[in-house]
């Protein structure tokens, strides 16, 4: 094999930002707090966790003053360049797991391995992601490859390629305006959306389980509606609303034993000034945080061992293995897989007595089933109007094999229960939380559309 040129195309690359006179950083060197935690919370390119190290980073504006990340990978190959499925897409994933070898032996997948860490852990939305790598000709010449993509929310972290380019004069300061406004112009054709989304829905699904099992084998004393309740407190406190609410971070739990400094008060501070700048009734609210805090304010999820306690390590699971997807944008598909796997973790075993049967009061025919829930609470109907639609979607009815009415008598309705008794007071807290999930994403995106029409229209 021929040896790698390297430090030859590290020492071109870092020349052109050198004569661009672009503030740019090296691999051992910081770039700003936010942005070097994040590397070394990901996983890293060999499977470990940190040591996410890109050869080169920055960070430069549009004219709207939005930061853009810039990470930068090297390598020394002539066919290192990138690694791309058959979709056509950066090969960073192996049946659903990551790819290291591919993320460790290409440039561009490398990049967009680091451009993924911000994704997860900053509140950098938007990265470009660049990888160099090169060779020498017969005639002991430098031959180049350049890689640019767009890794972003919009993209669900998968990278878009943003075109082709010869040196990274399109960084000067003077040019980047219009090469974010190539960037922005990118699109996703409606089958790559749901190739992404089918993607990552495989990738919730693992994620949902792993940490379900985790929890269970790992953390002793934590009932389900425990683990559904720390898990609905995670998200809340780490979402955070722009100039009101800071998401809370895992370095924001010190495991303290103060009184009124626990890291279940942590929580609960947070939960509620993110809960006070919402418009909820204030039953509702009281209801939730009730709910949360007979979880998070118990002496045994607090109590500190080995500097840390039982609290903190579950909110660190929570947030490392479910981060990724809500900073993408919480949207039915996530919040959708999140109710579904969080439904199963509640302890339906036949040892718990856990099975409450229901049957509709009437089931109409044509296969239109119709659920009279008036004497329910709004948010519990929901809960249980989808437990009926899961159970009769089990592969027993077909098209061959309709569903109707008398076969409604025959459904078990799974639902958690206090004392025997259906618990509507659990099923309001994970719906509710979960609306309040989906709310602020439409809020999001809509404001995105509008930001994006101002552009238009200003340009």
């Amino acid at each position: 094999m021929a040896q790698s040129i390297e430090p030859n195309i590290a020492d071109l690359a870092n020349g052109w930002l050198k004569k661009y006179k672009l503030d740019y950083k090296l691999e051992q060197e910081k770039l700003n707090a936010e942005i070097d935690k994040a590397l070394e919370d990901y996983y890293s390119k060999n499977g470990g966790v940190g040591g996410n190290r890109p050869d080169a980073k920055l960070l430069l504006q549009d004219k709207a003053l939005n930061h853009y990340p810039i990470l930068i990978e090297y390598k020394g190959y002539q066919d290192r360049l990138v690694k791309l499925d058959s979709k056509g897409q950066v090969d960073n994933r192996s049946k659903n797991a990551p790819n290291f070898k591919n993320i460790n032996s290409y440039a561009v997948n490398g990049a967009v391995h680091y451009a993924n860490a911000l994704l997860h852990h900053t509140s950098y939305t938007d990265i470009i992601a660049i990888g160099m790598t090169g060779y020498k000709n017969e005639g002991g010449e430098i031959q180049h490859a350049i890689g640019v993509y767009f890794v972003s929310k919009s993209n669900f972290g998968a990278g878009q390629k943003v075109g082709e380019f010869s040196d990274f004069s399109f960084l000067k300061k003077e040019v980047f305006v219009a090469f974010v406004a190539q960037v922005k112009a990118l699109s996703l054709t409606p089958d790559e959306i749901e190739q992404l989304k089918a993607q990552r829905k495989n990738k919730i699904d693992l994620s949902l389980v792993r940490l379900n099992n985790d929890i269970y084998q790992n953390e002793k004393g934590l009932s389900e509606n425990d683990r559904v309740y720390l898990v609905a407190a995670a998200i809340i406190a780490t979402l955070g609303i722009p100039g009101k609410v800071a998401p809370l971070e895992k370095s924001d739990l010190k495991s303290s034993t103060e009184k009124g400094n626990t890291d279940g008060d942590i929580l609960i501070r947070k939960i509620k000034a993110f809960l006070d700048e919402k418009s909820l009734p204030k039953e509702k609210k009281e209801l939730i945080e009730r709910t949360l805090q007979n979880t998070l304010t118990t002496d045994n999820i607090n109590k500190v061992e080995n500097g840390e306690s039982q609290l903190k390590r579950v909110f660190v699971m929570i947030v490392d293995d479910l981060g990724i997807y809500y900073k993408f944008g919480l949207t039915t598909d996530f919040t959708g897989k999140l109710f579904n796997e969080m439904y199963g973790w509640l302890g339906f075993t036949q040892d718990k007595l856990n099975d409450v049967v229901l049957t509709p009061s009437y089931v109409g025919d044509d296969h239109i089933a119709v659920v009279h829930t008036e004497n329910l609470p709004k948010f519990a109907s929901i809960f249980v109007t989808t437990a009926i639609h899961n159970s009769s979607h089990t592969g027993k009815f077909d098209y061959g094999r309709n569903f109707y009415a008398k076969d409604a008598d025959e459904l078990n309705i799974r639902l958690p229960t206090q004392n025997h008794q259906p618990d509507y007071a659990l099923m309001e807290t994970l719906i509710s939380a979960i609306q309040k999930l989906v709310i602020k994403d439409v809020v999001l995106y809509a404001n995105r559309k509008i930001a994006a029409t101002q552009s238009i229209m200003t340009n």
